[in-house]
Formats: C-alpha cells, sequence, structure tokens
C-alpha cells in the first residue's frame, strides 16, 4: 500500500498544484476498473463498463457539420437492469469547469430523445464504423468495434452521470451528480486498495 499512497500522492496531492497536469487524465484508468461496482452500489443498478473515453462523431452532434472525426466522453458503460446506456462525466477541478463542458451529453440526449426509426445505439456503432473508415488509427477504432455487442445495438435510451468536486456540484442541473465523498467506502473488489484510492480522491472535492 505504500506505493498505492505514494502514487496517489503524486497524481492527486501534486498534481493539482502544477498548471498543466491534468489529473482527471491520471485517475481516469483507476475509475476504469472501480467504477462499474461504485454505480452499483449508489443507484442499486448493475453497471458494466463498455469503454473509458468512448468516441463520439462530431457531424452526429453538432448541427451542419459531416465531419467524421471525433469527441470522446470520459466514460460509457451499459445499465444492464435498466437496458440503457450511462454516459459518465468526470471533473477534478472545479475551477476550470464550464456548463458549456456539457454541451455533448445534453446534445447526445436529445439525439436520443428524438431518433424515431432506428435504435440509438445502432447510431453509435455505425458513427463508430464511420470514423473507423475514416481515420488512420484502424486498429485503436477495430479495438472499440470488436469489444461491442449486439445487444447495445437495441438500446434506445441513455442516462447521465456526473462526477464532480463538490464545490460545482449544485451548479449542475441534473439528476445525478456526484461529489467524490458520494462515493462508497466498501467494495467487494480491492477494496484495501480502494480505501487508499478514495481518501485521496475526497481531497478533489475541495478542489
Amino acid at each position: 500500500m505504500e506505493f498505492l499512497a505514494k502514487l496517489m500522492c503524486t497524481m492527486i496531492d501534486e498534481g493539482v498544484k502544477i498548471p498543466k497536469a491534468q489529473v482527471e487524465r491520471y485517475i481516469s484508468p483507476i475509475l476504469t476498473i472501480f467504477l462499474p461496482e461504485l454505480l452499483s452500489k449508489i443507484y442499486t443498478n448493475e453497471y458494466i463498463m463498455i469503454m473509458p473515453k468512448f468516441p463520439i462523431r462530431i457531424g452526429r452532434i453538432k448541427r451542419g457539420s459531416s465531419s467524421n472525426q471525433s469527441k470522446n466522453i470520459d466514460f460509457l458503460l451499459y445499465n444492464k437492469t435498466k437496458n440503457i446506456f450511462t454516459f459518465v462525466e468526470l471533473k477534478s477541478d472545479s475551477t476550470s469547469f464550464r456548463k458549456s463542458q456539457l454541451k455533448i451529453y445534453k446534445d447526445l440526449q436529445d439525439i436520443c430523445d428524438n431518433t424515431i426509426n432506428q435504435k440509438f445505439g445502432m447510431l453509435l456503432q455505425e458513427d463508430l464504423i464511420t470514423i473507423h473508415k475514416a481515420t488512420r488509427l484502424k486498429s485503436k477504432y477495430q479495438y472499440i468495434l470488436d469489444n461491442w455487442e449486439d445487444k447495445y445495438n437495441l438500446i434506445d435510451n441513455m442516462e447521465i452521470i456526473y462526477l464532480v468536486p463538490e464545490k460545482i456540484k449544485n451548479k449542475i442541473e441534473d439528476n445525478f451528480v456526484l461529489s467524490f465523498n458520494d462515493l462508497p467506502k466498501k467494495l467487494n473488489l480491492y477494496n484495501k486498495e480502494w480505501n487508499v484510492i478514495r481518501d485521496y480522491l475526497i481531497k478533489l472535492d475541495k478542489n
């Protein structure tokens, strides 16, 4: 645990003090491991991680654009209990937060709500295929496609969950907004390690 504590100290205690350090990128791989169980305990649903940094085609969400470039959402999970997608937005710095940064999620919600002749999941898969054809990073997008399951194509609803510092929790007008202190203290998966990690994550609530 000494190494883990040192690692978390480097990423969070020291990271928040360095101007160009991106703490969100530091902690994202850790949350990728723990997020499904964390959300399952909080919302009493079963969650499965689909992919961190899931690409969304700009031409899908930006009116008048046909761009096959992409923007990434922080985490895409499958809420197995409700059979819906769960998009998770992570913020670690309250001073850099702008409501405009959340627009991509609202745009996705609008598309999901207004999709009539095709399932929302199929739109996401189609966009992955389109990006794959247009990009030079074909192996990376092929990896996402290889991990995309057929059942996801039948999903036609979504939810958005925000994980943010306590200071900006009330600035987000949504039903599902978590601060780091809201994360459960006990987990079944790597609980000893999680106790160390959580102690450092909750420091971000003051950031």
